[in-house]
């Protein structure tokens, strides 16, 4: 775990134990310097702690009642200490270098607080070939204001506040 990071990765979860081994590997498989990892538990009943334990020091978990996914991305929020922030829901996954080019925008253009990529929807037939052929995915993936799919400034948060936890869907509104 990075003592100084620069990008924070938080994954809410709750009860998504068998999709967040997947979700944490995709994470790693980023190669990003200067990365946390931090994964927000949202009141798991089944194996969470154990998927999460299974990384050893490169995954930092915090667990708390459950309160709904906006509160669990907040909890994820109050730790991160990274100077950009990533939200991945537990069930969804990055193919292989898709967040670098997305902090390279931010890096290269301060007065931008977010910035996002394209997403493509898969199923659990093809989720596998979506991770090892990025490629033949990235044809069918569209431009997508989607959690997993964006990276903000820290600032930005610092600024405007915390996610609203009264939204049950849809928080970022």
């Amino acid at each position: 775990m990075n003592a100084h990071p620069q990008f924070s990765v938080v994954i809410p979860t709750r009860d998504y134990g068998r999709f967040l081994g997947c979700a944490i590997r995709s994470v790693l498989a980023q190669r990003l310097p200067g990365l946390e990892i931090i994964v927000a538990d949202d009141g798991s009943k089944d194996d969470t702690a154990e998927v999460v334990s299974s990384f050893g020091g490169q995954v930092r978990y915090y667990t708390q009642p459950a309160g709904g996914t906006a509160a669990a991305r907040n909890l994820g929020l109050r730790h991160a200490a990274g100077e950009f922030i990533c939200f991945l829901d537990s069930d969804d996954a990055w193919v292989p270098g898709s967040v670098a080019p997305l902090l390279d925008v931010l890096r290269s253009q301060p007065e931008v607080d977010a910035a996002y990529g394209l997403v493509a929807q898969v199923n659990d037939n093809v989720f596998s070939s979506a991770l090892t052929e990025p490629d033949v995915w990235k044809q069918v993936a569209l431009p997508c204001w989607l959690a997993g799919g964006m990276v903000f400034r820290r600032t930005a948060f610092d600024r405007v506040g915390p996610l609203d936890e009264t939204w049950t869907n849809a928080e970022w509104v």
